[in-house]
């Protein structure tokens, strides 16, 4: 909130009004103080020439009135190009024309307080501090003539296809539908608390998703069944309690889809138009989004006389007419409700089972003849007429946006802002603050011509003499070359000729970066979705889709059974590795078995305790020639055994081969007899 000034306040302009009225003895002092709303002795002070009329009371200015009106200037267009400056970022832009220009003052580190920015609010009434929107790149580079066309283009459209033409001038066959979410946890805005207080909370539940409401509504004023749209499938509670009226919808994330579009339309838009028996054909404006453009929700408006017609792309905010009114109203009623059941239900918390019924009355609320009306005449839709978009405030950031960097297209004030321009082209250039100067002045002129031409007295020469002297021309404030004079006073000076002026650096208006190119178009698609040019694409678009997706499914089986290929491949490696890992370790095994044997054989002594007692070493040379009887076991004295025979290779007995100490079972036939085995007789 701006600070209150003390004293009365009253208009520079109306105070030379009535110091023109007085002097031109039209009225009197008193008359003319209540006419003007100026004081009384302040007027008279100015008629005897004790003060000038530019004159104000009070210190001088930081920067002088035309370099505020500069700044204002500036203020006003970066807001409508969409890069509005804040509090802050003015005082930064003031220090940095200070520190350029080099001039006194009292400011600490040459920034101005807040002082000076009340008085400069105060100043310039015309500007305040506000909340602006955000806005996609897409909708601010969005050009007048893209608008102009499509609104041809449907004329076109209506006048070739539809045989009856009346259609654009009945009010209740024109319709538009949106969807919108509303968050289950809005911003409530400032609240009342405690003076200083560091933390004020606002109880809310932890869900932070949107509920999906689908919305339409006439220019008559004929507003469709909502359809809100939940998460999930299956639902333990009805969804719509406190508000039957409301259609349910489903989806797996909450959002609209093309199956609930061709929905709506089926159990919401086509049932109620047959109720309230609606001529056919109606017109149904939709965005561009691609759950809308489906060849689905093209075959069930055919059928049943409803033209579906898309909007321009990006061009919401300004050809919506449910975003232009119905939604920003519904919004605010929504949060006003949410606020009271919070406030009738403390401790509770808001879920998507009570959203039903809470938005049952934000929708009543919001749902008013005037959002429908006003809605379809500012987005140009009824009455027909384009010039409501391309007019609106709110096209102003679109078309400011797209700069064109040919000279010759730019306007008179974005001139005044380049960077490269020299102080002479600055003073020989007339800018906005300077034109109006001169329009105020002209006005002056005007009302000195219809005063009364009677001859003026001495004094009255004078003052005028002394006024025309304070009120310089407009050109010559274009043309005029001051020097900065170093002295200690506060006044501001304008900077020397011989520099580029700072405010040309400071005060700069930004231009979009020229972007590449692409090497590709975008393909435009038609707006009439139920005409047979857009049916032919969405056919076509189809029926490649459908054989994109058997390809797809082909080149997945053909995945899968690569993938079984590839998995029985490298089973039967696996199998194969382990097969020859566990043969590795049985001959490694069996080799570790034979080491040992042999090695007992070498090193250890045997001693059976069946034979314990025995001598089997030889005590003479008479064993040498003892003859050896191949049929029998030197160990058992057996003769026949299953188990095998094996021969000694010094002596040439033969024992069974169980008889001995070594384990013959776990070798093949091939190693026992490349075995060297030695009795114990040898």
């Amino acid at each position: 909130m701006s600070r209150q000034l003390k004293g009365k306040q009253y208009d520079k302009v109306a105070l030379q009004n009535a110091v023109h009225a007085v002097k031109s003895k039209s009225m009197g002092y008193l008359k003319a103080s209540k006419l003007y709303g100026v004081p009384r002795t302040t007027i008279y002070d100015k008629v005897v020439g004790k003060s000038s009329v530019e004159s104000f009371q009070g210190s001088p200015t930081l920067l002088s009135s035309e370099e505020e009106s500069r700044i204002v200037k500036w203020l006003t267009d970066m807001s409508k190009i969409g890069y509005g400056r804040s509090k802050q970022e003015l005082l930064d832009v003031v220090q940095k024309i200070i520190r350029a220009d080099g001039r006194p003052n009292r400011c600490k580190d040459d920034r101005p307080g807040k002082d000076w920015y009340y008085s400069f609010m105060n100043r310039h009434p015309e500007i305040s501090l506000r909340s602006p929107r955000q806005l996609g790149k897409e909708r601010a580079v969005i050009k007048p003539e893209h608008v102009e066309k499509w609104f041809t283009d449907f004329e076109s459209f209506i006048k070739d296809t539809v045989p009856d033409p009346v259609i654009l001038l009945d009010p209740t066959r024109l319709y538009n539908a949106d969807e919108t979410g509303f968050s289950m946890c809005p911003k409530t805005g400032h609240v009342l608390g405690l003076r200083g207080a560091k933390s004020v909370y606002n109880i809310t539940a932890s869900d932070r998703s949107q509920i999906t409401v689908m919305a339409g509504m006439s220019a008559a004023a004929h507003y469709l069944r909502p359809m809100i749209v939940f998460a999930g499938q299956r639902f333990t509670r009805n969804m719509l309690e406190g508000f039957d009226d409301a259609v349910l919808g489903r989806s797996e994330n909450g959002w609209m889809d093309s199956e609930l579009f061709v929905m709506w339309l089926k159990t919401v838009f086509i049932p109620d138009i047959k109720e309230r028996q609606v001529k056919k054909p109606v017109i149904l404006f939709v965005d561009g989004h691609k759950t809308h453009m489906t060849i689905e929700a093209s075959d069930v408006c055919k059928d049943n006389g409803i033209i579906l017609y898309c909007l321009l792309e990006h061009a919401s905010h300004l050809m919506q007419p449910c975003d232009l009114r119905l939604f920003s109203s519904l919004k605010e009623t929504w949060k006003s409700s949410l606020r009271e059941w919070q406030i009738d239900h403390v401790g509770q918390y808001v879920t998507k089972f009570e959203f039903a019924a809470i938005f049952k009355k934000a929708w009543v609320n919001a749902s008013k003849v005037e959002n429908a009306v006003n809605g379809f005449r500012d987005a140009g839709l009824f009455p027909l007429d384009k010039d409501k978009v391309l007019k609106t405030d709110k096209f102003q950031t679109s078309i400011l946006f797209r700069q064109k960097e040919s000279k010759s297209n730019e306007t008179e004030d974005n001139r005044t802002t380049e960077q490269t321009e020299t102080a002479q082209d600055e003073e020989s250039r007339p800018d906005t603050q300077m034109r109006q100067v001169e329009q105020t002045v002209a006005k002056q002129n005007e009302t000195r011509q219809m005063v009364n031409k009677e001859k003026q007295t001495e004094n009255e020469k004078q003052d005028e003499a002394s006024k025309e002297k304070e009120n310089i021309d407009p050109k010559s404030i274009i043309t005029v070359n001051v020097k900065v004079t170093t002295n200690n006073s506060l006044s501001p000076q304008p900077s020397t000729s011989g520099a580029a002026s700072p405010m040309s650096k400071i005060l700069n208006i930004p231009k979009p970066k020229t972007t590449k190119k692409r090497s590709f178009k975008r393909e435009i698609l038609p707006k009439a979705i139920t005409g047979e040019e857009f049916r032919k694409i969405l056919s076509e678009k189809k029926r490649k889709k459908e054989e994109e997706e058997a390809e797809k499914q082909r080149r997945k089986v053909q995945r899968e059974q690569k993938r079984l290929e590839r998995e029985k491949e490298k089973q039967i490696k696996a199998e194969q590795r382990l097969l020859k890992k566990k043969q590795k370790e049985e001959e490694k095994e069996k080799l570790a078995k034979m080491k040992s044997i042999i090695k007992k054989i070498k090193k250890a002594e045997v001693v059976y305790s069946d034979d314990e007692g025995s001598d089997f070493s030889v005590q003479d040379d008479s064993d040498d020639n003892m003859p050896i009887d191949p049929n029998k076991c030197y160990r058992c004295d057996g003769t026949d055994d299953d188990s095998g025979w094996i021969g000694c290779q010094r002596c040439f007995r033969f024992f069974h081969r169980k008889c001995t100490d070594i384990e013959f079972e776990i070798m093949s036939e091939e190693e026992i007899q490349g075995f060297p085995f030695e009795c114990l007789y040898c």
